[in-house]
């Protein structure tokens, strides 16, 4: 049975599918900016297969330098599900060149929008679920749902989660310090009444001591912030 991750992933390809690349690529792209290279392998495996490295220089200058805005929603889904299997830079470089914002996919039809919110609030709930807990990853994607979601629905994701990863991440912030952007934010959410109440439940059923330990500081120290 598929989780409701792969699902909101199968349907960005079903509500993307009527976007195919037509006519010649390498007219719509820069000659100084986009070798012929790059578009024959772009175009050289289905959209489920292509790899990071063949999508990488697309995803940076799609839309602006390589194929119009038809080319650069043929390829979102793939994209999009990069971002989750990516063990490298790609999720920081869809923040960083916030593609989606340029090409202005607010304005977009309502059915694209919601999948691709849909998309991104799942990728949070999966991130937050995974067997391995990963701290950066955790928080770059809570910077994506920041940005493409509403705000308020991240909080609530993050307050019905029943992870322990939730309580390691409040933890790591606290301690470690998070990305500037959501430091007010984090800060309300961290010293609301739900988030001291699951530390103080997470306290009583971990077994681990040291994680025991740091639950306790991190409990005392968000109770006396303000």
């Amino acid at each position: 049975m598929k989780t409701k991750f792969e699902s909101t992933k199968d349907i960005l390809y079903v509500v993307f599918s009527k976007y195919v690349v037509e006519g010649n690529l390498r007219k719509r792209s820069c000659e100084c900016c986009v070798s012929n290279e790059e578009i024959r392998l772009l175009l050289s495996k289905p959209l489920s297969q292509l790899t990071e490295n063949e999508l990488g220089h697309f995803m940076r200058s799609a839309v602006t330098t390589y194929g119009d805005i038809e080319d650069y929603k043929h390829f979102l889904p793939r994209i999009l599900e990069l971002i989750y299997c990516s063990e490298n830079d790609l999720l920081s470089d869809f923040i960083i060149f916030e593609k989606l914002n340029y090409s202005e996919w607010e304005t977009w039809p309502l059915s694209e929008v919601e999948a691709i919110e849909n998309f991104i609030t799942n990728l949070l709930v999966n991130t937050i679920e995974e067997t391995s807990y990963n701290f950066d990853r955790l928080v770059d994607t809570i910077n994506l749902a920041f940005k493409y979601t509403n705000t308020k629905n991240v909080f609530s994701i993050l307050e019905n989660s029943n992870s322990l990863h939730l309580v390691n991440f409040i933890v790591d912030s606290t301690l470690n310090g998070i990305d500037n952007t959501l430091c007010k934010s984090i800060e309300d959410w961290f010293t609301s009444d739900n988030v001291l109440k699951k530390l103080e439940r997470a306290f009583f059923k971990v077994k681990d001591k040291d994680l025991a330990t740091r639950i306790s500081i991190v409990y005392t120290i968000l109770e006396n912030f303000n």
